[in-house]
């Protein structure tokens, strides 16, 4: 699949991505794959991704971008990667707590801020089939555009939420091995894991 935003630059980001992804194994990624694409999907700016200064001039978003508080675009996939940009028209719009099963996450942050609240299993052996599942608080993260890229592990810090720091913060998302046969899945967080925050 070509790129929804066709620059040279980019499209050689990608297809590095896509190369250095098939390293990621699901079960254990390889550390010195995980540094190469973290750097890779670090280098992902507004100018890469041909976004100005005004969210009203964004044409991928211009279908919805009077409707949402929440945007998305992909940017590009293939069997090993899935990318998308996402972007909150307000501050305090947040993307729930959610999960992304047996993949690897990495998050770079465009314009703005946003603030990244992680969960982990207490049992890395768990599953999520039972509503009640105790999960571990893994703090906060606040990241910016001069932030390396964040990595959220198969495992570890999987589950998450996404909230905006200020209006029309933007971020870059790149999943490996991208959905395929998985699906992200969203939850509530328990009242005592509300109150331990």
């Amino acid at each position: 699949m070509m790129p929804a935003i066709d620059r040279p630059e980019l499209r050689g980001l990608l297809k590095t991505m896509s190369s250095w992804a098939k390293r990621l194994d699901r079960k254990s990624p390889d550390k010195t794959a995980l540094i190469e694409f973290a750097s890779l999907v670090s280098q992902v700016n507004a100018n890469s991704l041909e976004f100005d200064e005004s969210l009203n001039n964004q044409p991928l978003f211009s279908l919805r971008r009077h409707l949402a508080p929440l945007l998305y675009a992909d940017v590009y996939r293939d069997n090993r990667i899935d990318t998308g940009i996402f972007g909150f028209r307000r501050e305090g719009a947040a993307i729930p707590l959610h999960n992304h099963p047996q993949m690897s996450g990495f998050l770079r942050v465009i314009r703005g801020s946003i603030k990244i609240a992680s969960f982990s299993f207490v049992d890395q052996s768990a599953s999520i089939q039972h509503p009640s599942t105790p999960v571990r608080f893994e703090g906060e993260k606040i990241l910016t555009p001069e932030d390396f890229a964040v990595f959220l592990d198969p495992v570890q810090d999987n589950f998450h939420s996404v909230t905006a720091l200020e209006d029309e913060s933007f971020f870059f998302d790149a999943l490996v091995p991208g959905y395929l046969d998985n699906e992200c899945k969203y939850f509530q967080p328990h009242k005592s894991v509300q109150a331990s925050k």
